[in-house]
């Protein structure tokens, strides 16, 4: 992501803008080409692989699939994508009555979004995934 590649030592916004997509890119290409090759992402790139399959017309679960990972992985993904600032519409990943039904049982705990998720969870009757709960979470 920009934010990683200007977190290098050395590298400033001008070297960002001549050659940070490019450089983003080819590492992302290196390691789609070479997976199972003993190839592994650098920490904090697993979002940005998420995103690309997502950009590609991936559902949720087909990314998950794909990556071995499970759909809970990928809704954060796509959040923390978002949080970086691309435009992602996480609305069409839950419901109205769900979102619904987390935003009742945060007023009923007098929850925040900082509190532990585990007292909404068994709330709701643990009938919600925790990746519901961080969706609409990310949602208010």
């Amino acid at each position: 992501t920009k934010s990683m590649f200007l977190a290098i030592s050395g590298v400033g916004q001008e070297k960002y803008n001549r050659f940070g997509e490019a450089f983003i890119k080819e590492i992302k290409a290196h390691i789609n080409t070479n997976k199972g090759t003993g190839v592994r992402l650098v920490k904090g790139l697993t979002h940005v692989i998420s995103y690309e399959l997502f950009l590609e017309g991936k559902s949720v679960e087909e990314i998950a699939f794909t990556r071995n990972l499970s759909a809970s992985s990928i809704i954060g993904h796509l959040v923390k994508i978002r949080d970086e600032g691309k435009n992602i519409d996480l609305k069409k990943f839950i419901d109205t009555w769900t979102f619904n039904e987390i935003l009742s049982g945060m007023k009923v705990l007098g929850m925040k979004k900082t509190d532990p998720l585990k007292p909404l969870f068994d709330h709701l009757g643990e009938q919600i995934g925790y990746d519901k709960i961080r969706l609409a979470l990310a949602l208010i």
